[in-house]
């Protein structure tokens, strides 16, 4: 038989690049890791919480360190008015105050530390640190947002972080007054955060 007589039904034809583009889909659908897709025992990326720590001194690196350990968060970025510091008061309650190391870079790298370990890797690169929180409010994508800077700011950043519709955690004092509070609140619910 001829190769002119060879004929092919029309609906049976496949372009060269449809069955390329196929293959390359199937392929590339076939190495996805298990933990981008979710399912059992995974969380999918897309479907996690992801948070900023605004003021990770003392108690805020503490927050942050502890919230990095739940599978569901993911922590993008830091914020703190200091590089690094050795004087941040922290309380630990099993051993009274203590000074201890800290700041945007400390709380990074420990966070960074904890995710690499976590996924058995040994390093892991993926959380931003910023010394002002309107530049991180304007920059990082995120859903909430963890406020543990010295009180007399809780108020002016909690706020902040509302008008970008943020979800908040804010370390105790929330303001300094009845009105400050009562804005806040007022916010929030106009948020609905």
């Amino acid at each position: 038989m001829k190769k002119s007589q060879l004929r092919i039904p029309h609906a049976s034809r496949i372009s060269r690049r449809r069955f390329l583009g196929g293959l390359a889909a199937a392929a590339s659908f076939s190495i996805v890791p298990r933990h981008v897709l979710g399912g059992v025992g995974n969380i999918a990326p897309s479907d996690k919480t992801t948070l900023a720590g605004i003021g990770v001194g003392g108690q805020g690196i503490q927050n942050m360190l502890r919230l990095a350990e739940f599978p569901e968060m993911q922590i993008a970025a830091v914020c703190d008015v200091h590089r690094e510091g050795n004087r941040y008061m922290s309380w630990n309650w099993s051993q009274g105050k203590d000074t201890r190391l800290a700041g945007r870079e400390p709380a990074r790298r420990a966070i960074e530390a904890s995710y690499a370990k976590q996924q058995g890797r040994s390093k892991y690169r993926g959380c931003n640190s910023y010394a002002d929180y309107r530049e991180m409010l304007d920059k990082e994508d995120v859903d909430a947002v963890m406020v543990a800077t010295p009180d007399f700011s809780h108020a002016v950043i909690t706020m902040a972080a509302i008008k970008k519709g943020k979800h908040v955690y804010c370390e105790k004092p929330l303001t300094y007054s009845v009105y400050e509070a009562r804005q806040v609140t007022e916010a929030a619910r106009k948020a609905k955060v």
